[in-house]
């Protein structure tokens, strides 16, 4: 019977320990796996976990006992330098293929139940989880178990940040989702989100504690649309005021929530915005250090403000004076000696 240790890496590469020395056995891997699926408009959603394990390998596995170890692990190659990367631990107990313990073998041929990885808890600073029961990881082959049960809360918007243009733009706003983790660690992994059972994207989500967010993009929405109007108000050397119309439209059958930003870039500009349009108008538009922001000041849900269905619009207005900063004698004498 052999002991292997088996490290997961950013590309997940296992060691094997034999007479106590850790080879490195780099067609041996497992990583987290997610699945969300949206059953509704309003977030209804199942939300699934795997851990996939892949044995690239000729030869087969047999595991008795499993921990793995989730979090940032360090390290030290046997040169004596150190990689420090987002990687799992796992120590485990195994059979060799030339193992003559009958009794081992009997357990074996004897699993009728998937099993199944525990959480742990915490141990300094890493997430530890077990798979107490046997398994088999035959050669170049991969073998799916369900990882933990956590609950998650999702929201959606539509959304678009934009930087500022003295140009008139037409535009689609992009779809986003923010997750956030309710009871349980997330290791960071691949998650798959679907729309009613149908692809929807693919993305990756970091680790993520308990009552972490994270949002996501996954493409533009084609019913949902920008059309920012652009006028010049008047223009001198360094300085220009322009008049901006915004108009958000939706034509899908349900009302959606939406967000806004535009960046100014103040780098070489100083900028003064000022609203314009109802009270209502503008108690949406908030005026940040480098730029605007749009949202609903009043809701309760996440701030975002909403867009009527079948062709329902909203229209804000702003006018934003521009100072572009004057270059001194001494700038302008560098430059000629540059």
């Amino acid at each position: 019977m052999t002991n292997p240790d088996f490290y997961e890496f950013s590309e997940p590469k296992y060691l094997y320990s034999i007479i106590n020395k850790k080879k490195p056995i780099e067609s041996i891997s497992w990583s987290p796996q997610y699945d969300l699926n949206i059953l509704s408009d309003d977030c209804r959603h199942t939300f699934q976990s795997f851990a996939e394990i892949t044995n690239g390998t000729k030869q087969e596995y047999k595991i008795n006992r499993t921990e793995l170890f989730g979090g940032d692990v360090c390290l030290q190659k046997e040169n004596g330098t150190k990689r420090r990367r987002n990687r799992s631990r796992s120590r485990s107990r195994s059979l060799s293929d030339t193992s003559d313990d009958d009794d081992d073998e009997d357990e074996f041929n004897s699993i009728d139940i998937i099993p199944t990885i525990g959480v742990l808890g915490e141990l300094a600073g890493l997430y530890l989880y077990s798979i107490d029961q046997p398994f088999l990881l035959l050669p170049n082959s991969s073998f799916v178990l369900p990882f933990i049960n956590a609950t998650i809360q999702i929201s959606k918007c539509v959304s678009l940040t934009l930087p500022f243009s003295s140009h008139t733009q037409i535009r689609k706003l992009q779809r986003k989702y923010c997750i956030e983790s309710i009871d349980k660690f997330l290791l960071t992994a691949s998650i798959t989100i679907r729309a009613t059972g149908h692809l929807a994207g693919v993305t990756t989500l970091p680790n993520m504690d308990v009552s972490d967010k994270h949002t996501f993009s996954y493409g533009q929405d084609p019913d949902v649309t920008l059309n920012r109007q652009v006028k010049l108000i008047s223009k001198e050397r360094h300085s220009a005021m322009y008049a901006v119309h915004l108009t958000f439209k939706n034509v899908k059958s349900i009302p959606v929530k939406f967000e806004y930003r535009e960046i100014i870039d103040n780098s070489n500009t100083q900028s003064k915005i000022i609203i314009k349009g109802s009270d209502e108008q503008r108690a949406q538009i908030q005026v940040i250090e480098n730029g605007i922001q749009i949202e609903n000041k009043n809701s309760t849900d996440n701030h975002h403000s909403m867009l009527a269905a079948n062709g329902g619009e909203q229209i804000y207005e702003y006018e934003i004076n521009l100072n572009h900063s004057k270059k001194s004698n001494s700038y302008r004498k560098r430059r000629r000696e540059e």
